[in-house]
């Protein structure tokens, strides 16, 4: 697969890389980090099961492609690469949201009176002085 898409692969690294380049600076940095970005996204431990579940199907479909052919399923197929990383973050959200709206319709939290709270001899009925309970 490297192989017959070798050249769409450099061209697209081509590409990105001149774009970096335009921005001038310390352009290798921004791209690096971007690189850094993009791999540490793909690569999260919550949904790297149905990612790669998701990826392996699609290797053995780029492998059978034509050479000239990718970009025509590279569009797509990154939505689909991307699709149980959504669905995550959507499940992450709902939980968030469902939390907040649970602890929101939780009652006050206890009010304690402090002197209750106060040591005391009478609780022991000795010398030593323990908090009250």
């Amino acid at each position: 697969m490297l192989k017959v898409h070798a050249a769409r692969f450099a061209a697209a690294h081509r590409a990105l890389e001149a774009e970096y380049r335009r921005g001038g600076g310390d352009w290798q940095d921004r791209f690096d980090d971007s690189m850094t970005r993009v791999y540490n996204y793909f690569a999260q431990p919550p949904v790297r099961a149905r990612f790669c579940a998701t990826a392996l199907p699609m290797l053995a479909q780029v492998a059978d492609l034509p050479a000239g052919s990718l970009d025509g399923f590279a569009a797509p197929g990154l939505g689909s690469l991307d699709e149980p990383f959504v669905e995550f973050y959507r499940a992450y959200d709902a939980y968030r949201i469902a939390l907040a709206q649970w602890q929101a319709g939780q009652g006050p939290k206890l009010a304690v009176d402090p002197q209750i709270l106060v040591a005391s001899t009478e609780v022991t009925g000795g010398s030593y002085r323990v908090a009250a309970r």
